[in-house]
């Protein structure tokens, strides 16, 4: 047995028993079995060399090895935890809007109104009051402030009272936007068609046409004929608008191929 008392020094304790094979270790060769002998021994050992180094007598490699990669399992796995942790932050949504909680200046948006990039709910004509509540989606900005329905106060013209509802059911319908060729309606779009189909619904004569322009090239008139029809489904199948009341025109030029117009017909 050797103990390890300094970085130096070790103490040495042992016991041996030797088996001779023969019968005159002892000088007498006349017993039935051969000779056989014992000590123990007690001692220090000093080692030699540079302090710094492991001494071999007590440095297991392979331990050492183990150890080393132990230590750096255990870093990665702090790493992956650290990881999972940021994650699972750029996941979590509690209000369900699209924008994740880290990056939401608005935690608690009302489930189903449109947001920004930030997750606030839209507010399409900046007059204060969200489009979920504005009840007059497109205020002129001479007609603000508002209440606190987002209704302006700007008095009715009098060459105007004469329009016939159906050609002002949609009044200052804002376009619908969309980006390169995607025909994907946007939270922002689906606030503001939630809004159309509002005014539709108050309005029961009023007939609307979603208006496109396109280039002139099959695959822009496609793509333009595709937006029409997603605003139009949507309208139908989500707002509950008769398809009958709906129709749709994509010209070539006349406007911003991106936008899409929603006019009184």
């Amino acid at each position: 047995v050797k103990i390890k008392l300094t970085p130096l020094m070790n103490m040495d304790l042992g016991y041996r028993m030797h088996f001779v094979d023969g019968d005159n270790l002892d000088g007498t060769p006349f017993s039935i079995s051969n000779d056989k002998f014992s000590y123990g021994f007690a001692g220090l050992e000093f080692a030699l060399g540079k302090q710094s180094k492991p001494r071999l007598l007590f440095d297991n490699p392979a331990s050492r090895a183990n150890s080393i990669l132990q230590s750096q399992v255990s870093d990665l796995n702090t790493k992956v935890d650290s990881l999972s942790a940021v994650t699972k932050r750029l996941s979590d949504d509690t209000d369900g809007d699209g924008v994740a909680d880290i990056f939401d200046k608005e935690p608690a948006t009302a489930a189903g109104t449109a947001v920004d990039a930030h997750g606030v709910s839209a507010d399409t004509d900046a007059d204060g009051v969200p489009d979920y509540r504005d009840k007059q989606l497109i205020t002129p900005t001479e007609c603000q402030p508002v209440d606190a329905d987002g209704v302006g106060k700007c008095p009715d013209p009098e060459c105007c009272k004469t329009i016939s509802d159906s050609t002002a059911c949609v009044p200052g319908s804002p376009g619908i936007n969309f980006t390169g060729n995607s025909f994907q309606l946007s939270g922002k779009a689906r606030g503001i068609i939630s809004t159309l189909s509002t005014q539709l619904k108050n309005n029961p004569n009023c007939n609307i046409i979603i208006k496109g322009y396109s280039e002139p090239s099959k695959s822009s008139q496609s793509v333009c004929q595709k937006r029409l029809e997603a605003i139009k489904k949507w309208m139908v199948e989500k707002e509950g608008i008769s398809a009958e009341r709906i129709s749709t025109d994509c010209s070539v030029g006349g406007g911003d191929k991106n936008t899409v117009d929603i006019i009184s017909n």
